[in-house]
C-alpha cells in the first residue's frame, strides 16, 4: 500500500483567505499527486505571502494567535507521514510570526519540510536559507539558482514551472481577432508587453524607450501594454499605472500606446495577445521565473528580454543561436532601443520558424516535467519520515 502524502501548501492568495482564518484546500499539491496517479493525499493550505501593506498588517496582527492555533490544529489532524511544502515568502512579518513558529513546531512532530524557492533577488534569501537548513529537500526553478544556493544533488531538484502548451501555440485566427479588437491594421507593427503592474517590470521605462524607437524608424508601430493589477501590491500598481500615463504624455506618444489595466486570467486570455504581437518585450530587472519567455516561444512570437538570470538561462536553453540578439542588459535603455530596432529589421525573415524551440518548451516546461520533479521530492520526504532508504 502506498504511503499517503499530506501537504500544507503555502501560495500567493493568502490575503483573500486570512481575514476569516480560512484554511483552504490547495490545488497545487493535490493536483500533482493526482496527475502522478499517487494515492490521493489530504491537502491543506495556508495560502500565500502578499506584499507589505497596511491591510495585511492589520489582519495579521489582529488574528495572529487564531491563525497559529488553526494551523496547529489542522496539522495535528493529519496522519503521518506528512510533508509541508513552502513557497516564496516575501513578507518578513508573516514569516517571522506565522511560518517560523509553525514549522518549528511541525518539525518536533517529525513532519518533513520541502521548500520551493524562486529567484532569490525576488524572494528573500535569508528566508530561503532558513527553510533549506530545516528541510528534507527543496526545489529551485533554475540551474543557476541551485548553484547559487550550493545545493547538493540529493536534497535539491531543479523543478521548472510549467506552461499550458495547448493554450500557448501559434494561432492565426486568434491573432486576427485580437488585432481587429485593438484596431491594429495589417501594415502596423504591434509591440506588446504583459506583466503585473509593479516597478520591477519597467513599464514606464519601456514607454520612454518606445518613444526613442519611433524617432529612429519610419515603420508604423503601436505599443500595447497589459499592466495587470497586482492584488499583492495594490498601492504600487496605482503608482506604476500613473507613471506609464505620465511617461506617454511627456514623450508625446499617447496616440501610439494602448494601455490596458483590466485583470486577466493568464492562460485563458493572454495566449491570443501573444499571437497578435509582432514583437514581445520583457524588460524586467528581476523575476521569480519568467514564464512569459517559454510562452512566447510556444506561440512562435519573436521577443527580446533583459539579461536577468532566469531570462538568460531560458533563452540560452531554448534559443541558443539567438541569445545575443534577444538579450539586452537589464535597465540599459540605450541597449533596449538598439535591440528593438534590430529585431524589427529582421521580423519578416525570422518569422515564426522556431518549431524545434517549441518542442524544447514542451519537453522542458511541460506539466509532466514539473510533476515528476515534485513527486520525486515528495517520495524522498516520505522515505525520510518513515525511515526508509
Amino acid at each position: 500500500m502506498k504511503s499517503g502524502i499530506n501537504i500544507i501548501n503555502s501560495h500567493y492568495t493568502f490575503l483573500e483567505k486570512i481575514s476569516g482564518v480560512n484554511i483552504v484546500i490547495a490545488d497545487l499539491a493535490q493536483g500533482l499527486c493526482e496527475i502522478a496517479q499517487e494515492e490521493k493525499p489530504t491537502v491543506l493550505a495556508f495560502e500565500g505571502t502578499p506584499g507589505e501593506h497596511d491591510y495585511f498588517k492589520t489582519v495579521l496582527l489582529n488574528k495572529e494567535g487564531e491563525i497559529r492555533q488553526e494551523l496547529a490544529r489542522k496539522l495535528e489532524a493529519i496522519p503521518q507521514p506528512r510533508v509541508i511544502l513552502c513557497h516564496n515568502f516575501h513578507f518578513p512579518l508573516f514569516f517571522d510570526n506565522i511560518v517560523k513558529p509553525f514549522i518549528e513546531g511541525a518539525l518536533d512532530t517529525e513532519t518533513q519540510v520541502i521548500n520551493a524557492i524562486h529567484d532569490y533577488s525576488h524572494n528573500d534569501t535569508e528566508t530561503s536559507k532558513w527553510l533549506i537548513d530545516r528541510g528534507v529537500a527543496f526545489t529551485a526553478v533554475s540551474e543557476q539558482l541551485s548553484t547559487d544556493f550550493h545545493a547538493d544533488g540529493y536534497r535539491c531538484a531543479v523543478v521548472k514551472n510549467s506552461i499550458n502548451t495547448q493554450k500557448f501555440r501559434h494561432n492565426d485566427s486568434e491573432s486576427r481577432e485580437i488585432r481587429a479588437e485593438l484596431n491594429i491594421p495589417d501594415d502596423v507593427i504591434l509591440i506588446s508587453s504583459y506583466a503585473r503592474a509593479v516597478p520591477r517590470k519597467q513599464f514606464p521605462e519601456l514607454v520612454t524607450v518606445f518613444s526613442e524607437v519611433l524617432k529612429r524608424t519610419d515603420k508604423k508601430i503601436i505599443l500595447y501594454i497589459r499592466a495587470i493589477p497586482s492584488t499583492i501590491e495594490p498601492g504600487k500598481t496605482d503608482a506604476v499605472i500613473e507613471k506609464i500615463q505620465n511617461a506617454a504624455i511627456d514623450c508625446g506618444v499617447v496616440d501610439k500606446i494602448i494601455l490596458e489595466t483590466n485583470p486577466v486570467p493568464w492562460e485563458t486570455s493572454l495566449a491570443p495577445y501573444f499571437n497578435a504581437a509582432d514583437l514581445l518585450v520583457f524588460p524586467s530587472i528581476n523575476e521569480g521565473f519568467g514564464l512569459q519567455l517559454p510562452e512566447a516561444v510556444a506561440t512562435g512570437t519573436p521577443f527580446i528580454c533583459s539579461d536577468i538570470g532566469c531570462y538568460a538561462e531560458i533563452v540560452k536553453k531554448l534559443l541558443p543561436a539567438h541569445a545575443n540578439e534577444i538579450i539586452f542588459p537589464a535597465g540599459d535603455q540605450n541597449r533596449m532601443i538598439e535591440s528593438i530596432l534590430s529585431t524589427l529589421d529582421r521580423l519578416a525573415p525570422m518569422g515564426r520558424d522556431i518549431s524545434n524551440a517549441r518542442k524544447a518548451v514542451e519537453n522542458i516546461y511541460g506539466l509532466p516535467n514539473m510533476v515528476n520533479g515534485y513527486m520525486e521530492l515528495f517520495r524522498k520526504a516520505v522515505k525520510k519520515s518513515t525511515g526508509e532508504r
